[in-house]
């Protein structure tokens, strides 16, 4: 049995049926990846931290975390927005300098990708704000088109 799902003027079919007699109705090839890659991808970094930062150490965060994001994920900067908060934070039962990074895309995540920016996202916040990578938790999130927003309106 196989669920076939294809998407039409902003409607989504499915048919449930044998794997063979499906493709023949839709006038399918089989194919064996079963989910396309959405082709917007709209990165969101949201950076919290102790780390006290004046507005020139701001601006050259935001400036470097954006490019690094575009750079990892493959994606124009156009598309991308970084937001650095200031924040209390407890990790591990301790005070001292941490950050907490919270990244969310349409598309453009995987386990490799999210390696990836886990490793120079620490490395950048060692360097710029001297928090140690054990003192960083990052979270990664694929966010579904229809549950992102802008402009008035959302990409699903």
């Amino acid at each position: 049995m196989a669920v076939i799902s294809r998407q039409r003027a902003g409607y989504r079919f499915e048919i449930s049926c044998g794997l063979k007699s499906c493709f023949e109705r839709l006038g399918l090839k089989p194919s064996y990846k079963t989910e396309p890659e959405p082709k917007i991808i709209m990165p969101l970094l949201k950076l919290e931290t102790t780390v006290a930062l004046s507005d020139e150490k701001k601006q050259a965060l935001l400036a470097s975390l954006s490019k690094l994001v575009a750079g990892t994920i493959g994606k124009p900067e156009q598309y991308v927005m970084v937001v650095v908060s200031p924040a209390a934070i407890l990790m591990s039962g301790k005070p001292g300098n941490a950050a907490f990074v919270d990244i969310r895309s349409i598309g453009g995540l995987s386990d490799d990708v999210n390696r990836q920016l886990s490793q120079k996202i620490c490395k950048l916040l060692k360097e710029s704000l001297g928090v140690p990578p054990d003192r960083v938790y990052l979270n990664f999130t694929d966010v579904r088109p229809g549950n992102w927003g802008w402009n008035g309106d959302t990409f699903g």
